[in-house]
């Protein structure tokens, strides 16, 4: 185990994580940005930050290392996880707004971005990768995540982008990342509230333990109208991302 000397990151085994921080984007950044992907941006984009982790090694035959798994999470890819508008949600004055202008000559111009900024993204897994498959018996382990004997080395996080709706919710991606010496677990969150209206969050959490051949994926969506109270959308994907370990390089 080695901490980064700029503090930003941790290496354990072959094993390495970083995470890059900054500030909030410029504007020009922030315009830029919006121009290339064509879309409205969050209120609060923070371009520098970045959450990158991948696996190293070098073989007798080789002068220099070879990569053989890389992932990351970044403000860009998150904004592309982006989808279509949905027009069942809208702030809760919207009501009264309808009402308002029903005897009216007013021309409604449909949003085609969703307002709400509602990302599906899992991260960008660059290489390494010999197959992905879908599983519903070899999950995360609980049990060892709540262990206290085994200490976590590195622990930190980072906020994609963040915007409060014009003042009617919170919309925030973030990704926090949790590294010991068995393990890591990283989990990659959404979260939306609509006050007064509609909750959302969508999950995923990835979950490695040191020299076995697969990372566990789990993607987990819940979300839910106030006015339908106990009503949820509970939705668990799991699948296992069999990475290239050395062996497999051979």
């Amino acid at each position: 185990m080695e901490l980064f000397e700029d503090g930003k990151g941790i290496a354990v085994g072959d094993w390495q994580f970083r995470v890059e921080k900054g500030p909030i984007g410029s504007s020009e950044e922030t315009d830029n940005l919006s121009s290339k992907l064509n879309m409205k941006l969050p209120g609060m984009m923070f371009t520098k930050n970045v959450v990158e982790l991948n696996a190293r090694l070098t073989t007798p035959s080789e002068s220099k290392e070879s990569l053989f798994f890389k992932m990351s999470f970044d403000p860009v890819g998150a904004l592309r996880g982006i989808g279509k508008n949905d027009p069942r949600i809208q702030v809760k004055a919207a009501k009264h707004w309808d009402a308002r202008r029903a005897n009216e000559q007013v021309q409604v111009i449909k949003a085609e971005t969703d307002w709400t900024f509602s990302s599906t993204y899992m991260g960008d897994i660059v290489s390494g990768i010999s197959s992905i498959e879908e599983n519903t018996t070899r999950g995360i382990n609980i049990e060892k995540l709540k262990r206290r004997d085994i200490p976590v080395l590195y622990f930190n996080e980072a906020v994609l982008y963040e915007d409060e709706l014009d003042d009617n919710g919170t919309s925030c991606y973030n990704v926090r990342l949790r590294v010991s010496g068995e393990f890591f677990l990283l989990l990659a969150r959404f979260w939306l509230r609509v006050d007064g209206v509609f909750g959302r969050l969508y999950e995923t959490r990835y979950y490695y333990e040191f020299g076995t051949d697969a990372i566990v994926r789990e993607w987990k969506r819940q979300e839910g109208f106030v006015e339908d109270l106990g009503v949820r959308t509970d939705l668990r994907i799991r699948t296992l991302v069999f990475i290239r370990t050395p062996s497999s390089l051979d």
